[in-house]
């Protein structure tokens, strides 16, 4: 080590645990560099007391090893639960359904509309599962970038609300979105998730959509921008 505290040379750091005189174990953080005293090469070595400095790391890394098994604990929660569900929802899907087709017009027009109730309901709690588990594989999945056209995601998170865009009587209104290096599920997930909500939190107006993006500084930013209910403004800073 010797030619590392040559003089003009930046100092040396190096850690270690030492003992006080009152038997505390303290972390200490030793900078040691060359000064010129009286012609030569002299070591000046500088010692602080990080015990505190160390504490914080050791806790924030326990913080972080929490957090991301709390985090796994949670997709695979969502995973299994959403797959244990889709079954029998679906069998009392099925059967609501078949119901709807075979009482129509046999039954008073509150008993339909109460099977109207139950079979919307039965769809949306499928859509909420089908979402559910598309969280949670994109949870357990690497990042997976490549460049794409907007404009086809767009189209595949479209198709997926075709339906509810129809019965909404919702109008899309778009421009042309660049091509991007992005994950294409996350960002399909993302823009049909931002559409799904424009059409279900509408108030009483058919909803009307309009997607664009913009190149701002090195970026592009996409928007969803409709006219629905909003959220209050005292709630923003709960939404990140």
């Amino acid at each position: 080590n010797a030619p590392l505290l040559e003089d003009g040379n930046p100092p040396m750091h190096h850690e270690f645990q030492g003992q006080r005189q009152d038997g505390r174990l303290i972390w200490v953080e030793n900078a040691m560099r060359c000064v010129m005293w009286e012609g030569a090469c002299a070591v000046q070595s500088t010692m602080v007391d990080i015990t505190e400095r160390k504490r914080a790391e050791e806790a924030l890394a326990r913080k972080t090893l929490e957090l991301q098994r709390s985090n796994d604990d949670l997709e695979q929660f969502a995973y299994v639960a959403s797959n244990d569900l889709q079954e029998p929802l679906g069998m009392v899907s099925s059967y609501l359904y078949l119901l709807q087709d075979r009482c129509a017009g046999q039954l008073e027009a509150d008993a339909e509309q109460f099977i109207a109730f139950a079979v919307d309901g039965a769809g949306r709690m499928q859509q909420l599962i089908r979402d559910l588990l598309a969280y949670a594989r994109l949870g357990q999945q690497a990042l997976v970038l490549k460049s794409i056209a907007g404009d086809i995601v767009l189209d595949a998170a479209l198709e997926t609300l075709r339906v509810a865009l129809k019965d909404s009587g919702g109008k899309v209104t778009r421009d042309k979105l660049p091509t991007v290096r992005v994950d294409p599920a996350q960002l399909e997930l993302l823009l049909r998730n931002l559409i799904d909500n424009a059409i279900k939190f509408r108030g009483k107006k058919r909803p009307h959509i309009r997607i664009h993006a913009d190149f701002r500084g090195d970026a592009w930013l996409f928007s969803v921008q409709d006219h629905g209910i909003g959220l209050d403004p005292k709630d923003a800073e709960h939404i990140s």
